[in-house]
């Protein structure tokens, strides 16, 4: 992220209506471009609605990521999927075979479509 011109955020937590009003009212107050990656898809829905709510979707400032990986999540919100099934099996595997493994394997990013201006 820091690489990316992002700085460092502290983590939102957006488990609660209130608690995600107040994650959006942070977010608003950025004077720079923030990416949110959020670990479960249902919470980033609500999320996404909350910055809906609030003018801020379409805002080329927010850029919105899932990671959990469900299905649930579409575009304009990117989205990393991992195959979990894949790293099931590997785990599997490794537990049977007796060897030691990282279980590495890449996740596929899904880009959403970029903000209108």
């Amino acid at each position: 992220a820091a690489n990316g011109g992002f700085p460092k955020v502290e983590p939102l937590d957006c488990s609660t209506p209130a608690k995600r009003k107040s994650a959006i009212t942070r977010i608003a107050r950025l004077k720079t471009r923030a990416a949110i990656i959020c670990t479960e898809d249902n919470v980033t829905s609500l999320l996404w609605q909350g910055l809906g709510k609030a003018r801020l979707q379409n805002s080329n400032q927010i850029s919105l990521i899932s990671m959990q990986g469900t299905g649930a999540i579409h575009q304009p919100i990117t989205r990393i999927r991992y195959d979990y099934r894949q790293l099931g099996r590997d785990a599997v595997t490794a537990v049977i075979e007796r060897r030691r493994t990282n279980l590495v394997f890449g996740p596929k990013l899904i880009l959403g479509k970029a903000a209108s201006k």
